[in-house]
């Protein structure tokens, strides 16, 4: 499955993945195997970054799939082949 990943607002990110956006391809199917397949892909540093202590996606950090927030999703979110993947910053406040 070919995906366009987006980085937004995320330095930390940029500096893994580079400016911009770019194309990932991985053979597993929901979120949660895609955020596995960019660790494993990626390395520690990435781990660092994108997972929290337990290996869930750190809540600090949502994940947009073609538009839709998905990013402490409990139920498995699924992808299809050309989907657009954005990493944003969560912010709190009022």
């Amino acid at each position: 499955m070919q995906l366009r990943i987006k980085i937004l607002d995320l330095p930390e990110l940029v500096e893994i993945f580079g400016q911009g956006a770019f194309s990932f391809s991985f053979s597993g199917k929901t979120v949660k195997e895609l955020i596995q397949a960019l660790v494993s892909h990626y390395g520690p540093a990435l781990s660092r970054v994108l997972l929290d202590s337990e290996g869930n996606l750190n809540t600090a950090i949502q994940m947009v799939v073609e538009g839709q927030l998905c990013g402490q999703a409990t139920k498995p979110v699924f992808l299809k082949d050309g989907d657009r993947v954005s990493f944003v910053v969560f912010l709190e406040g009022g």
